[in-house]
């Protein structure tokens, strides 16, 4: 304790016990202790056996993992246990991000040799079902793949979860946008329901929906998905906000002022009116008729409720399949497991979602105790191994009581299938006949009357309240919800319900039980199914333990005023929770105040493990390099072959740090670190000597392949020596011809052209000659042309002088002709009057 404390103090959050780590959440961002030269100077270290020589760290924890995963090609897991807010998420989150990188670094360096926080702060959010990502490493990129092993959906009510809501809710803010139309809906009827608690979205809270938004871009999410996502949320948030009270009391017109299923039905694309309804009422079917039941204030909050956690389900569902859609592999023979698991529970009222964690936590404890105590104690016993053997709290007594024939599960699902109406004090009264006389069981003064019983965990004593324990038991989601849920046209919330995992998670069946069935798939048998699972998983690979522990209940961080930072009582309170605190007292290296520092306990105390243990050949196989090859000579016994490599070891050591069993070595961890150390040096000295012939011979192959390659280049040099001769005699052959044929075209181009002159004088003056003769005969006819229309012109002219004089002439004539006539007219006009005249007379 003091240990961990001036650790703590020395900015050091992590401590082994023995094989386990204990984290203690240092209470604000350290993120220096997680950055990449951290990744490097732990993937970096040659030897396994000397990871212990480096100051404690998750990242020692992972790669001692990886390099176990790499050496026996044999499945892993870390188990990172501890209370809600210690830490395990963030400590999960950067397991998974060393594995990442050291199995890109791995693939790097292999294809070259081809080619030639443990911190968080106040946790107010919900614990998290336990989730197991498998980190895959086969020759190949990393993989992840996901796998949700609770069907506890979203079993966790707690009190003060209203802030939880409110964060979530100002998250969902910075997420839309203040300007959408969203982003209001969603903060409507949520932010003021408790307005003492922090309302503004706090920066890391602003952080991490950045990196979900960006992770949900990577993984080729397009943003209207995403918004549809947040919008479902938001539809939760809301559903969680109605006022059951005042639903029931009126009705669905009079509920205007409920605005939070308003909202929510607007959210989820649905008929306010509806969801109203459904709240409002049950459908029971009853020989093929449908009637519908009003429900009571509780029916209707647990049928909001039921809702609620099946859409969050369907959305958590949703987003691990996309999650391994993009990044899981096909095979996963060889893996890192990673278990966030849920931190053992006791509040002043306990429920069925404390009882499933406490027993999710016992099954645990048990695979652990197992693992760390009777399997080990066993085979000293089998073996023969001189051992003070440690008494040790077996859980198997609480887990019969809880998981046995009769225990609490059984009789839970016994009264939950019978086809009346939940009495708890009837399966109350049940546990208490039934466990009278366990020493795991507690009563109660009052009796079953109370609805309340103890159980004896192993960490504490538990009393829980089984008023809700049948209610919460048939947690199935009423068909009508999903009927309505299916009829949004709204894609997203359309096809939520039909996810093939969330058909099996859900009991999406009938209202009511048919008399041919047993009766329903309850919580707890769900919930018991899918742990077994989970410890089979376990129980197949190597486990790693790492706990983690808030400091104290002030949840103040190691630069906080308060002069106990890390409070006795609380610590160890937490370290009693898992086998922490047994492992100190168990194993040969309790508690090392440096990383590579000598053990504060004696590592020949009686009662310290013996934690290598090797068949005696598989131990000759493995460190004959220390002895030489004369231990490898098939008349040696195997035994004695096992003392002359032991008696290497450096210094004195104790007889009981090196114990020989009936068919098995077994030795503790100073020795086999001493024997790693050994062999290292062994093997460097081998390696050397190896590499040192091997650069010889490869020396030697290298200069015959030069003299080989010095006669390849002297024939090659010879040969385009000849070839360059060749080639300047064949241009100045081909100069030669040229210049001949040259010189011959020019001279028949001088006869040719002067024979061409020749015949060109010839024909221009042949050609001149006709053309004077045309011309001249050209001429002749033109001049006879021009006499001839000379004269025409002029005949021409004096026959048109002809025809003006006859004319002239006949002008004249007639004018006298017309000066006769009108001379005789007027004579005769003279005459006629003179007639006229004398006739007057």
């Amino acid at each position: 304790m003091e240990n961990i404390r001036v650790r703590f103090r020395e900015e050091s959050f992590y401590t082994y016990t023995g094989k386990s780590l204990i984290a203690i959440n240092p209470m604000k961002p350290v993120a220096e202790l997680y950055d990449r030269a951290h990744i490097l100077k732990y993937n970096s270290i040659q030897e396994l056996c000397d990871i212990h020589l480096e100051d404690p760290h998750i990242y020692a924890a992972g790669e001692t993992a990886f390099r176990q995963m790499i050496q026996t090609q044999s499945p892993q897991s870390v188990i990172v246990s501890g209370e809600s807010g210690a830490g395990k998420t963030v400590t999960s989150r950067y397991l998974l991000q060393y594995f990442t990188i050291v199995a890109a670094l791995a693939k790097e360096r292999e294809d070259a040799e081809h080619e030639s926080s443990a911190t968080s702060l106040i946790n107010s959010r919900p614990a998290t079902p336990p989730q197991q990502l498998q980190q895959q490493q086969q020759q190949q990129p990393p993989t992840a793949m996901m796998r949700h092993h609770s069907s506890v959906h979203a079993l966790h009510e707690r009190k003060g979860e209203m802030e939880a809501k409110i964060i979530v809710s100002n998250t969902l803010l910075e997420a839309f946008g203040n300007a959408t139309t969203l982003s209001a809906t969603v903060a409507t009827g949520v932010a003021s329901k408790k307005p003492q608690v922090r309302q503004n979205t706090p920066a890391e809270d602003v952080k991490e929906m950045a990196a979900t938004r960006k992770a949900f871009k990577d993984l080729g999410v397009p943003e209207k998905v995403q918004s549809d996502v947040f919008q479902v949320l938001a539809a939760i948030l809301h559903l969680g906000q109605i006022d059951i009270n005042q639903l029931v009391a009126k009705r669905v017109d009079e509920t205007a002022d409920n605005n939070s299923l308003a909202v929510a039905a607007q959210l989820l694309g649905v008929e306010p009116s509806k969801l109203a309804h459904m709240l409002k009422h049950r459908r029971i079917t009853a020989r093929g008729e449908v009637f519908y039941s009003p429900t009571s204030c509780e029916e209707a909050a647990g049928l909001r409720d039921s809702f609620a956690k099946a859409l969050y389900l369907a959305l958590f569902l949703w987003v691990v399949d996309q999650v391994n859609f993009c990044t899981s592999a096909d095979s996963h023979r060889n893996y890192i497991g990673i278990l966030d698991i849920y931190g053992f529970e006791c509040f002043a009222e306990n429920d069925l979602e404390q009882l499933c964690i406490n027993y999710a936590n016992e099954k645990l404890q048990q695979q652990s105790v197992g693992h760390i105590f009777k399997e080990e104690q066993l085979l000293y016993e089998r073996e023969g191994i001189a051992w003070s053997f440690v008494e040790y709290a077996d859980n198997s007594p609480c887990l019969d009581l809880l998981e046995g024939p009769g225990g609490v599960i059984s009789l839970l699902n016994e009264q939950s299938s019978l086809k009346r109406a939940a009495d708890p004090e009837a399966f109350t009264t049940r546990l208490y006949q039934e466990h009278a006389a366990d020493a795991q069981f507690g009563q109660l003064k009052a009796g079953p009357s109370t609805c309340q019983f103890t159980v004896k965990h192993y960490a504490m004593d538990v009393t829980y309240s089984t008023g809700a324990f049948i209610g919460k038991n048939l947690d199935d989601i009423n068909t009508e919800f999903v009927e309505l849920v299916q009829s949004s046209p709204i894609e997203f919330v359309h096809h939520l319900f039909e996810q093939p995992d969330l058909v099996h998670s859900l009991h999406l069946g009938n209202d009511t039980p048919s008399r041919g069935r047993k009766g329903p798939s309850t919580v707890m048998s769900r919930f018991k199914s899918s742990l077994n699972d989970l410890m089979d998983m376990l129980n197949s690979t190597t486990p790693h333990y790492i706990r983690c522990i808030k400091p104290n209940y002030e949840q103040s961080g190691y630069l906080s005023s308060s002069a106990t930072t890390v409070q006795p009582e609380a610590t160890l309170q937490k370290l009693g929770h898992k086998p922490s605190l047994p492992s100190i007292i168990t194993t040969a290296a309790p508690v090392r105040r440096r990383g590579g520092g000598r053990a504060t306990g004696d590592a020949t105390e009686p009662n310290s493990t013996l934690a290598s243990k090797f068949d005696y050949e598989e131990f000759v196989d493995a460190y004959w390099p220390i002895y030489g090859e004369a231990v490898l000579d098939e008349s040696m016994d195997l035994r004695v072959a096992c003392k002359k490599i032991c008696a290497c070891i450096p210094g004195e050591s104790s007889p009981d740090n090196v114990q020989e069993g009936m068919t098995m070595l077994f030795l503790r961890s100073n020795e086999m670190y001493a024997l790693d150390h050994l062999l290292h040096q062994a093997i460097t000295r081998a390696a050397v000597t190896i590499q040192s012939w091997w650069r010889a011979i490869n020396i030697r192959i290298m200069i015959g392949r030069w003299r080989k390659a010095v006669v390849v280049l002297q024939r090659h040099v010879r040969m385009v020596i000849a070839r360059n001769r060749y080639q300047r005699e064949k241009s100045a052959c081909l100069v030669l011809q040229t210049r001949w044929r040259g010189h011959r075209a020019r001279r028949l181009y001088i006869e040719q052209r002067n024979a061409a002159v020749a015949i060109q004088s010839n024909y221009k003056a042949l050609t001149a000659r006709h053309s004077y003769l045309l011309r001249r005969t050209a001429v002749i006819v033109i001049q006879t042309r021009i006499r001839g229309v000379q004269a025409r012109r002029a005949y021409l002219a004096l026959l048109e002088r002809r025809v003006e004089c006859a004319v002239f002439l006949q002008a004249h004539i007639r004018d006298w002709l017309e000066v006769v006539r009108e001379r005789n007219a007027v004579n005769e006009q003279i005459a006629q009057l003179q007639l006229t005249i004398a006739l007057l007379q």
